[in-house]
């Protein structure tokens, strides 16, 4: 008589059973099968088929499942005409911009290997130069006084009466022996060296004259006594040209109001800036620029 074990193993084995492959089996058939879609229809149909099982977030779809977009060629032929010259055009001033940057920084490197030889040799040329300036300018200050000393017996008088176009020395000398006499200052013919009237004869004026004495006594005496002459007739101290020009600068910065006062003193301009209490020599048109605050 068969046993209860051996009844059951019959019956699950019998032809006639009826009863569900095992899940293992089911999955194992599924993974097995020829066609992926087969996979993918399987899930969806498990799904559809348990909706009485709690919602579960879907599983993401396959990425072969996914659909592609699908361009034709002759879209893409047009997107690429579109873009081409915009990218061309981006290109170019891109590798534009790019060259020109290496092509300054090459020209600024160039340029300042060359002129670094340059520029020091410039430096060494302008201090040269400055050497060169001052040494001129010390070189003139002295052939200028020693011109000055050699005028240091010679008197200038101005507004002189009697001025001819072909006037002598003799008939000028007479005319100054009496405008001395006339002011009461002891001067004789044998105190005069030589005199002359300078300038281009002018119709109805009167050139300025020069007169060299024979000793020092006799100019001074002429000097120092010269507010005795006539109304109109000035006697100066004989400049050399440069220091004329020194104060006639001087006379155009008092007009100006930059100097309250100039003088001339022992064959020297001074000045007195406004403001100052001491005047100042002036020896150089450097002095005069420093006054008047201009450069040259």
């Amino acid at each position: 008589m068969p046993t209860k074990n051996n009844r059951r193993k019959r019956n699950e084995s019998s032809p006639g059973s009826t009863s569900k492959p095992s899940s293992k089996k089911h999955l194992l058939d599924i993974v097995n099968s020829d066609s992926e879609s087969d996979y993918f229809d399987t899930i969806d149909n498990d799904s559809d088929s348990k909706t009485d099982l709690p919602c579960h977030p879907p599983h993401p779809p396959h990425p072969a499942r996914l659909k592609q977009p699908k361009m034709a060629d002759v879209d893409i032929e047009l997107l690429c005409a579109k873009l081409a010259p915009v990218l061309a055009e981006t290109i170019k001033e891109t590798l534009k911009t790019s060259i020109l940057n290496e092509i300054k920084t090459e020209i600024r490197k160039t340029f300042e290997i060359e002129t670094k030889g340059l520029k020091d040799k410039i430096k060494s040329l302008e201090s040269e130069n400055q050497k060169l300036k001052c040494e001129l300018k010390e070189q003139m200050l002295n052939h200028d006084e020693l011109n000055q000393y050699g005028r240091r017996m010679c008197l200038d008088i101005v507004n002189c009466p009697g001025d001819m176009q072909n006037e002598s020395p003799e008939l000028l000398e007479k005319r100054l022996l009496d405008e001395a006499k006339r002011a009461g200052i002891p001067l004789t013919s044998a105190d005069i060296d030589k005199c002359h009237r300078k300038g281009r004869y002018v119709d109805m004026g009167h050139r300025k004259g020069i007169i060299k004495f024979t000793n020092s006594k006799a100019r001074d005496r002429v000097y120092w006594n010269r507010r005795k002459l006539a109304d109109g007739v000035f006697v100066q101290e004989n400049l050399t040209p440069y220091r004329e020009f020194l104060s006639f600068r001087c006379r155009q910065l008092k007009r100006v109001g930059k100097v309250s006062k100039t003088w001339i003193s022992g064959c020297r301009v001074f000045a007195q800036v406004t403001g100052e209490d001491k005047g100042r020599h002036i020896r150089h048109i450097d002095d005069i620029l420093a006054i008047s605050g201009d450069t040259e």
